[in-house]
């Protein structure tokens, strides 16, 4: 899942495929509002998700985006489960 997510990333961000996974996130001057929204319809589509609006904050780098879809796809069950 984590190169999947990667490769989800640098595709709705248009970015050098050279860039760290840890550099994958809102910082980036490519990743504003619109592709924050064209990630979350990728993650939503790519991974059956619903992703409700008071979680789009929580999405802002490739780390978040894997523990997040990891934890919802029910691969590993949270604390609050």
């Amino acid at each position: 899942m984590d190169e999947q997510i990667r490769q989800l990333l640098l595709k709705c961000l248009e970015v050098d495929t050279k860039i760290q996974n840890d550099k994958l996130s809102i910082d980036l001057e490519e990743w504003d509002s619109l592709h924050h929204i064209q990630i979350v319809l990728e993650i939503e589509d790519k991974y059956n998700l619903e992703i409700p609006d008071e979680d789009l904050p929580l999405l802002t780098s490739h780390r978040d985006i894997c523990a997040y879809v990891t934890i919802k796809s029910g691969t590993i069950k949270s604390e609050n489960d």
